[in-house]
């Protein structure tokens, strides 16, 4: 395909298999953290799916790979910024605020009905201002807890305020050149985590997690950049086979660096196979919901879970086989809710505010 014909595809293409990889993504951090919450139950707890939590890193590149295709050349002067936040907040901020409001009153009801004798739930609520105010992945906390799978969300933000510096320098240097610049600073940071005795990269959350976003969203930017500068032809089954692969090694153990090495390279390509490859399985408007759904799925499941173990909490000695039908009926409940709240919550929402803060810049005095 000639450049300037992937070029203009790229001007209205949305990636639909992508958003549908997301929601697999997320699908796979529900089961992660299933397992975690079910090893009260097993007579030898296992965590056979442990580096599904890499699956936050895919988010990371892909968060970066999109933004870039849809803001990269929008986002110029502080104006342009300021709306890019406001979107950015608009879309992320109303579903962790509402889940993480949840996560509050349950706990509250917890130490005012005397229903949990664990310190733990005070030690919750004292996140709850860093939480609310989505910086309790930039190292001000002393640990994980209340709305937890958030901190990536709290990671997210603080890679959306360098998004402007990250598009000038590929701007500057190039795709190829800013995916090395990425690797350079993903050793960096191993080393300074090292240095610290903190935990590994690719296990930070509130030890400064944000950290762990920035390299992992400067690569998808710069993948994005390369998709467009050398477009390829690449076949359905090759992308699908890369995306199996990073799995495989998921529940082989492999190094979770080279696991999260390959992210990249499956993102460009099932890009490049939207591009030439034609419609996907994967693209038909069942999976087109689901990925919409992708984001309520990741905040939403953690407190379904969170319910769930207070109501199983008395199950006496369940076998693996019903704490697996459990997983998968806490995955197809917290679908159906995130659907619903993409439906009549979030995108709602999003729209709502969007329409003010047009409003605000078009009486704006000039």
């Amino acid at each position: 395909m000639e450049l300037g014909k992937a070029r203009a595809i790229l001007d209205i293409q949305r990636f639909t298999v992508l958003d549908t990889y997301r929601y697999l993504a997320a699908a796979g951090i529900v089961l992660f953290h299933c397992q975690a919450a079910f090893q009260v139950f097993l007579a030898h707890p296992a965590m056979p799916f442990v580096e599904l939590n890499l699956f936050v890193d895919f988010f990371f590149i892909l968060s970066g790979f999109v933004l870039m295709h849809t803001y990269g050349d929008r986002v110029r002067n502080q104006a342009d910024f300021v709306r890019f936040m406001q979107k950015r907040l608009a879309r992320i901020y109303p579903l962790h605020a509402a889940t993480t409001i949840a996560f509050i009153v349950m706990d509250v009801l917890i130490v005012v009905l005397h229903l949990n004798d664990d310190h733990r739930v005070g030690d919750d609520l004292a996140l709850a201002p860093a939480t609310l105010l989505l910086v309790h992945a930039w190292g001000f906390t002393a640990h994980d807890g209340l709305n937890y799978p958030s901190w990536s969300i709290s990671a997210e933000l603080f890679v959306y305020l360098l998004f402007p510096l990250f598009a000038v320098i590929l701007r500057r240097i190039g795709g190829v050149r800013t995916l090395a610049l990425a690797v350079i600073l993903a050793a960096v940071i191993v080393e300074v985590r090292a240095m610290a005795n903190l935990r590994p990269m690719t296990d930070a959350t509130y030890d400064f997690g944000n950290m762990r976003a920035v390299p992992t969203f400067l690569a998808g930017m710069a993948i994005n950049v390369l998709v467009k500068d050398h477009p390829r032809p690449v076949p359905w089954w090759l992308a699908h086979l890369a995306g199996i692969l990073v799995l495989v090694l998921m529940l082989a153990k492999a190094p979770t660096l080279a696991i999260v090495g390959i992210m990249p390279l499956v993102i460009w390509l099932i890009a490049h196979a939207e591009i030439n490859a034609g419609p996907s399985r994967l693209s038909t408007p069942l999976f087109q919901k689901l990925g919409e759904a992708s984001y309520g799925v990741y905040l939403i499941h953690a407190l379904v879970l969170t319910v769930l173990a207070a109501l199983l909490k008395h199950l006496h000695h369940p076998s693996v086989l019903l704490l697996v039908v459990i997983a998968v009926g806490v995955l197809v409940v917290t679908t159906a809710l995130a659907m619903a709240s993409y439906r009549w919550f979030e995108n709602p929402l999003r729209i709502y505010l969007g329409t003010i803060a047009r409003a605000r810049v078009a009486t704006r005095p000039q």
